[in-house]
């Protein structure tokens, strides 16, 4: 028993023995004076315990706490002007609880809560304008710390989420443990510029390091303060040296896991088969470099093509580019691997061995690094709309619109387009349906563009709402048929590509369907507000731009021919004044340029507009549709309407706005199945003319256009929710075009979403 007593003593009062052995301490470390008791620790080093204080001869202060090595108690971090930049607790090391933080002026930053050392639960960010305090949604919201791991136990990525989406700093390894990427990324959308590394632990300097926009370092909420004395965490990538040919080694990464190929959808799949086509390529030595070379294309297609500020050509890597190549593609797979499609709508196929700088790739970030999928965010008939019907009255409308959208969603090909053509076979030659109406597949182009602005309009993006997917696959198509030397976008399966450009004689036929086409993605960029959408907008407005003939509007001919056509002017010009509405400049002489040529063909007699000149009827085409009435509707008179109201002409500044009005409600929508008085075209310029004027004119346009689009909807079989192609542009557009055209004017009755 008295041994038993001693025993205990000595137990109870060895951590008070170790106290008085503290050795009271003051050292100068990375430019601080430390002053601290260091005591013995369990392995037998000295570490500090109890208070503690760090001071530098510019002012700034560190005050706090040890226990036995480890941060503990409340700490405080002054800066450089005495003001308190960071206050919180940690427990066992690890920050925990309540923690504030305040920029270098001293004034609230954020707070939030910290368990185990990260950010976990909700955090406010604050901003200052006009010397008033508000929050800061960017970076307000629920944070969590997320882990992951190769099947093997090694990290694969980790970082910050912030309502479910990667935000802050990210760090990504290869599998064989060494760091392969670090950059931040926005609620899910990388910014700024991003360190990558080979699997040999050399950076790639080459790859993906264009800044285009500078990221909110969240580092140090990932991190907490630094602690002078403790070792300065920085990301794994710094201080790695820079590749070369040499250093490469001829190593290429693992093949694609099958396991993962076959959980993701078809574009992942589609990719890891192109990754692994490349492997086997480069991994033939007998292989020659045309067959690799090709090889290596064949990979840039799948992928997407475009990415921001690299090359698939590494000069100062030649001799080891396929190796380069191959680390590239499996550092994007990894980085991207999700349901969506690899860096999603941001890239674009392309020929061209030097992507464009000025695109930044997006990515699913609900699905990054395999995490798991946070609750989407619905918008269109899911959201505001909704709550709206009876304030709108589109009780009947809601249906039929998502009638609509059923139909064209299961009639889109697995390239994204809407082939006008060929749709009956969109899901496949087993799964044929037997619509009819089929049109010229010269007009893909422009009806895609037309058919997925309806899912935009009604609320879905590449990543969001119910048909996300239509979306995505849609624009990703419409992006792979841009040229990045001109900026046009025609299909290009009508017209091979020579040096970069797309030929002239087919440029010249297809304006119409550019002008389409540019105009959503100008549309897009505006409501989703992705900026890697800036680089194909504006170099199809800036194509839009340069083929302005000289009387100001636009045509079929070539810029330095006179003679306009009304029809593609306004095609034209609501593309740019989309363009303007998201962002881009477009200059003033194209707004005079379009008005002049609306003021030459409008006829001040009458009110009409006509289609190349005064009094012109809409044109028509011989053996085609010749037989419908031109004078029955008044299309362009619709389109010289928006024009002018687009451009800032009112009934009061211009009567002749009131003209051109006057003589739509003379020729009001009427479904007529002989299609002599159904002209969709009209109806689409007319309903968003007459929205867009209000009072008594939209008021009778839209009771007569609701009633005649509502009547004209296929109710029974597979046709169900489209609409038969008549009318004098039918034959050319088929039911894709005529369902497109109908939704929208449909969606000229729901409340907008912008």
């Amino acid at each position: 028993m008295p041994v038993l007593r001693l025993l205990a003593a000595f137990v109870f009062l060895a951590p008070i023995a170790q106290g008085l052995h503290a050795r009271e301490a003051q050292d100068e470390l990375e430019g601080f004076v430390l002053q601290r008791s260091l005591v013995r620790g369990a392995d037998g080093s000295e570490v500090p315990d109890g208070a503690f204080s760090a001071t530098h001869p510019d002012g700034r202060r560190v005050e706090g706490t040890y226990d036995r090595g480890q941060p503990s108690g409340r700490w405080r971090f002054v800066n450089a002007a005495g003001k308190s930049v960071a206050v919180g607790s940690y427990v066992d090391g690890r920050r925990s609880g309540v923690w504030t933080h305040r920029s270098e002026g001293g004034v609230l930053l954020a707070k939030g809560n910290c368990t185990d050392g990260r950010p976990a639960g909700q955090w406010t960010f604050y901003v200052y304008r006009d010397k008033e305090k508000k929050i800061d949604a960017d970076h307000s919201g629920e944070y969590a710390w997320s882990e992951t791991s190769y099947s093997s136990g090694g990290p694969r990525a980790a970082g910050l989420l912030l309502d479910g989406q990667p935000h802050g700093p990210w760090t990504y390894w290869w599998k064989n443990g060494k760091p392969m990427l670090h950059g931040h990324l926005h609620r899910g959308r990388w910014t700024g510029s991003m360190s990558f590394a080979l699997p040999t632990g050399h950076l790639d300097e080459d790859f993906m390091g264009a800044e285009i926009e500078a990221p909110t370092d969240l580092t140090w909420l990932a991190l907490g303060p630094w602690i002078p004395g403790t070792t300065l965490q920085t990301n794994a990538l710094e201080n790695l040296p820079p590749a070369t040919a040499e250093a490469l080694g001829g190593e290429l990464p693992a093949r694609l896991n099958p396991e993962v190929a076959a959980g993701s959808q078809d574009s992942s799949l589609a990719f890891a088969v192109g990754f692994d086509r490349v492997l086997e390529a480069l991994g033939k030595g007998g292989e020659s470099s045309e067959e690799r070379d090709r090889a290596v294309r064949n990979l840039h297609r799948s992928l997407g093509g475009r990415s921001t500020g690299w090359s698939w050509v590494t000069p100062e890597l030649a001799g080891s580019s396929e190796v380069v190549h191959a680390h590239r593609a499996r550092a994007f797979y990894e980085c991207t691997k999700d349901d969506q499609g690899l860096w999603g709508i941001g890239l674009a196929a392309s020929e061209s061995t030097e992507p464009g700088t000025d695109w930044l790739p997006e990515i699913d970030a609900l699905h990054l690094a395999g995490l798991p999928k946070a609750q989407e965010i619905q918008g269109g008939r899911h959201g505001l709309r909704r709550s709206l019907k009876k304030r709108y009255g589109i009780e009947e409308a809601e249906p039929a619109l998502e009638a609509a959208l059923q139909w064209l969603a299961a009639h889109q090909s697995a390239d994204g387009r809407f082939d006008v053509e060929e749709f009956p076979y969109a899901q496949g030659v087993d799964k044929v349906c037997r619509c009819d109406g089929k049109g010229r597949h010269e007009q893909n182009l422009g009806a895609t563009a037309l058919a997925l602005q309806v899912f935009v309009e009604d609320g879905n993006r590449p990543f969001q709402g119910p048909y996300s997917e239509v979306v995505l696959r849609g624009t990703r198509w419409i992006l792979r048929q841009q040229d990045q030397v001109s900026g046009a976008i025609a299909d290009v399966e009508l017209g091979a590509r020579k040096g970069g450009k797309i030929p002239q004689n087919l440029l010249h036929s297809s304006i119409y369907d550019h002008a389409i086409a540019a105009g959503y993605l100008a549309r897009l960029w505006q409501l989703s507000a992705k900026y890697s959408y800036l680089g194909p907008v504006t170099k199809a407005t800036q194509y839009i731009a340069e083929q302005r003939i000289l009387s100001g509007g636009w045509s079929y001919k070539r810029r330095d021919q006179l003679g306009h056509d009304a029809s593609i002017t306004g095609w034209c010009w609501r593309a740019m004044e989309a363009a303007g509405v998201s962002g881009v400049d477009v200059p003033s002489e194209i707004l005079e340029g379009t008005l002049s040529m609306i003021h030459d063909v409008s006829d001040y007699g009458t009110g009409r507009v006509g289609y190349r000149h005064k009094g012109s009827w809409s044109a028509r085409v011989v053996a085609k549709n010749d037989t419908y009435p031109p004078n029955l509707a008044e299309p362009l008179t619709a389109v010289g309407l928006l024009v002018r109201l687009q451009l800032g002409q009112t009934i009061e500044s211009h009567p002749i706005v009131g003209m051109h009005a006057d003589l739509l409600l003379k020729s009001l929508p009427e479904w007529d199945p002989s299609g002599h008085r159904t002209d969709m075209y009209y109806w689409y310029y007319g309903s968003f003319a007459m929205r867009r004027l209000g009072g008594k004119y939209w008021e009778a346009w839209r009771k007569a256009m609701e009633r005649a689009v509502l009547e004209g909807q296929r109710q029974d079989g597979h046709a169900a929710g489209s609409w038969d192609p008549i009318g004098p542009w039918g034959w050319s557009g088929g039911r894709v075009y005529a369902t497109a055209m109908m939704a929208h004017c449909l969606l000229t009755l729901m409340p907008p979403l912008d």
